[in-house]
């Protein structure tokens, strides 16, 4: 028998600053990866002039996801959608995608820096965030006659 477990309700967004670089969050329910992805094609629309729009998601129940994914998005490797995927794990969410925006400020954070600014703002993003319990359920087609 299928686990409830948390799923984002609407969209979530946050931001803060780090040695003046913007990180702006964004989080919303998605039951798939082309849903993930239309969300990341928004957030680069709304945010044309950002560096980078490092985003990951999770789908299914967190426990035993049926899909999960990450990217950097020009960051140096494991400095972003790792770090992304890392909070959204450890908060026990499922279909759920997180981007984050970043505009570059001048000062050069390093990897420990941005792993930090990454899963710091998505921290913060989560704290916000309003959830509820998602029941998965199975459709199913039951045919008898009209005396069953």
């Amino acid at each position: 028998m299928s686990q409830t477990y948390p799923v984002p309700t609407g969209t979530t967004q946050c931001e803060i600053e780090i040695k003046k670089s913007r990180f702006i969050a964004r989080a919303t329910c998605v039951s798939c990866r082309e849903e993930a992805m239309t969300f990341l094609k928004k957030a680069k629309s709304d945010y044309p002039d950002a560096r980078h729009h490092c985003w990951a998601y999770l789908i299914g129940d967190p426990s035993s996801a049926s899909s999960a994914a990450m990217n950097d998005d020009g960051e140096p490797g494991g400095t972003a959608g790792k770090p992304i995927l890392n909070v959204i794990q450890h908060k026990g969410v499922g279909d759920v995608m997180v981007v984050v925006i970043r505009y570059f400020g001048g000062v050069k954070l390093g990897a420990g820096g941005l792993t930090r600014a990454y899963s710091g703002v998505t921290e913060s993003l989560f704290s916000s965030m309003h959830i509820e319990q998602q029941q998965p359920v199975i459709q199913m087609k039951l045919l008898c006659n009209f005396a069953q």
